[in-house]
């Protein structure tokens, strides 16, 4: 199975666990934190764990290719990467999970799980709760914080390593300018709006990873790590005290967004909030 786990390096916290609960798996596995594609990979691995006739991932039976493939007829992925995951998309599932797995655990996969809509979270929460023998779901998102509460509650949570070594941020060149630009508008109070200004900008996905990046430059802030480029501008100009506000202002952000407010208004708005904290608190030494 190394083809499925070469993403997930730096998780063998993460697979120990999973393999400890091989044996008795529960209903729903939450996997949040590290990159969307460590996520998938680590979901993969678990629907492998789970069928391959060796009791560990092997890579090489037809089971563990196919699951690898993700064409294994047990195993159903949704994405929401690229739009909402609507309650159309999950309704056949019920007709699905009425029967029994082919072998021996149906996998249901939910990448970017965030982008559940609520009638569609709420109609699978029946099969969540009393899942049939052989069935079982794994959520995946970025942050717990993010999903549906009835979701989080009725899951298994574990939060993905990071991996030392790994920038995350440095590969995401569409979110990285945008950081350039709350720096510089915080610092100068210019520049940014003529961004968020522009007709589809932002759409909510970019807004969701422009919001991670900026809770990952903040946990720099507190570690005293240069980070992106805003770790070294919060840790010499917006106190402590304010880091705390600017978490909750980013869980606010978040939860905001799974409104269909418009995401342009959310980033100005938060944009607006640091720039405010910046003046109003005495000038800090650089």
């Amino acid at each position: 199975m190394q083809e499925t786990l070469s993403h997930a390096a730096g998780q063998k916290r993460i697979i120990t666990y999973l393999k400890r609960l091989g044996s008795t798996p529960p209903n729903v596995l939450l996997l949040e934190g590290g990159s969307r594609e460590q996520r998938e990979e680590l979901g993969l691995f678990w629907a492998a764990l789970l069928n391959c006739s060796s009791g560990d991932p092997c890579g090489d039976c037809p089971t563990c290719r196919q699951i690898g493939q993700e064409s294994y007829r047990d195993l159903y992925i949704f994405r929401g990467e690229q739009d909402t995951i609507k309650v159309d998309d999950v309704r056949p599932l019920r007709q699905v999970l009425a029967d029994k797995p082919y072998e021996a655990y149906r996998v249901v996969l939910f990448s970017e799980a965030q982008e559940l809509t609520v009638p569609a979270a709420n109609a699978l929460l029946k099969s969540l709760e009393e899942p049939l023998s052989g069935n079982v779901f794994v959520l995946l998102a970025p942050q717990r914080h993010l999903l549906l509460s009835t979701l989080v509650s009725r899951s298994c949570p574990f939060t993905l390593s990071q991996t030392v070594g790994e920038h995350a941020l440095e590969r995401d060149s569409e979110v990285v300018p945008w950081l350039e630009s709350l720096r510089c508008f915080w610092q100068n109070g210019t520049g940014l709006f003529e961004h968020t200004g522009q007709k589809k900008a932002v759409d909510r996905h970019l807004l969701g990873r422009i919001l991670l990046a900026v809770e990952r430059e903040l946990h720099n802030a507190y570690l005293g790590e240069e980070g992106g480029p805003l770790a070294g501008y919060l840790r010499r100009n917006l106190a402590p005290l304010y880091w705390t506000r600017l978490d909750m202002a980013l869980a606010k952000a978040e939860e905001i967004v799974r409104h269909q407010v418009n995401p342009a208004l959310i980033l100005e708005w938060l944009a607006l909030t640091v720039w405010r904290w910046v003046r109003e608190q005495p000038a800090r030494e650089g």
